[in-house]
């Protein structure tokens, strides 16, 4: 997902963490000293996984001394609901405390505190249970009190305001990945990118220019040669206009000819079932070898139509033999 490649990008940058964090609760941030941001130096936490999120660690301003020991934040960006997502926190934060574990890197022989993040961008209205405790069957019984109840906190598109679009860049991101309608793309491209002229390196301001256009092109750009106007407009506010108008007009076209391939595909297959249906697995397998090079969309119809008035496999297969060759 172009999401993903978005997301790496934008949140490997320590100032838009930092935006990030602001848009959280006071009650979990107001003694997070954000000067004290760092990325955490691993992403392998075992010889056989890789943390798919974006492990950070940021110091208290309540901490007696800087050996103090920070809090870690793990950040998981969902664009569809995940009923299980408190689960897979619960996960994440045991494998990273394990690798602190394991890497010795503890302060004071103690597991820190982990903040796991969950960042929707879906349009379905978030529904998942907010707890593993929710999760997990009721009792009365002495054991309950022994189960894990880890809780993320959810960050939810949705929910920004006005002024978060308009003053805060992590949201005005966000908001863009959550967008379904062409129409809002010009403001909201427009309020991140301005932002990120005032406030974004050179660097990060062209990585997240390619990255978006990439994503808008996949959800906007499938039907059509040309981007529509509101893409276009969208486009005079980013980095290097004319290239990715250029490039944009390229990958719509990639995203035509990949669907028809696509298309193709399916009804080689519908075929060969159709043919199996009619005559019997011999003469569908005789037919995929026919079909592998056979892409003429007038060519498969007529295949279609002999299934139907062919009276024997052997005439049927006979008929596709001549179209294979006069196709060759």
């Amino acid at each position: 997902m172009y999401e993903d490649e978005i997301n790496r990008v934008a949140f490997a940058d320590t100032s838009m963490v930092r935006e990030l964090i602001r848009l959280l609760p006071r009650a979990f941030t107001a003694d997070l000293n954000l000067g004290k941001l760092r990325r955490l130096p691993f992403t392998q936490i075992a010889s056989d996984q890789t943390l798919p999120d974006m492990p950070w660690a940021i110091g208290l301003r309540s901490a007696a001394k800087p050996g103090d020991q920070d809090v870690l934040l793990t950040l998981v960006f969902q664009s569809h609901p995940e009923p299980y997502m408190a689960l897979h926190a619960e996960w994440r934060v045991a494998l990273v405390r394990r690798h602190l574990l394991g890497q010795r890197m503890l302060t004071n022989g103690q597991l820190p505190q982990v903040l796991p993040i969950v960042i929707y961008t879906g349009t379905p209205q978030w529904s998942a249970l907010p707890s593993v405790k929710a999760l997990t069957a009721s009792g009365a019984d002495a054991r309950t009190c022994l189960q894990p109840n880890c809780q993320p906190l959810l960050l939810d598109a949705a929910q920004f305001t006005v002024e978060d679009l308009r003053h805060n860049r992590a949201a005005a991101l966000l908001a863009l990945q959550r967008c379904d309608e062409q129409e809002r793309l010009p403001s909201l491209v427009a309020a991140l990118f301005e932002m990120l002229k005032l406030r974004g390196t050179r660097t990060l301001r062209g990585s997240l220019a390619q990255a978006t256009m990439r994503m808008l092109c996949a959800k906007f750009g499938r039907e059509t040669t040309n981007c529509s106007q509101a893409m276009r407009l969208a486009l005079r506010h980013m980095e290097e206009p004319e290239m990715l108008a250029e490039r944009i007009t390229q990958w719509c076209e990639e995203w035509q000819q990949r669907g028809r391939a696509e298309g193709i595909r399916h009804e080689q297959a519908l075929l060969q079932r159709q043919a199996r249906l009619r005559f019997g697995d011999a003469t569908a397998q005789a037919l995929s070898l026919l079909l592998v090079e056979m892409t003429d969309t007038e060519r498969l119809a007529a295949i279609g139509e002999w299934i139907v008035g062919a009276e024997t496999a052997n005439d049927f297969l006979k008929r596709c033999a001549k179209l294979d060759d006069a196709s060759a």
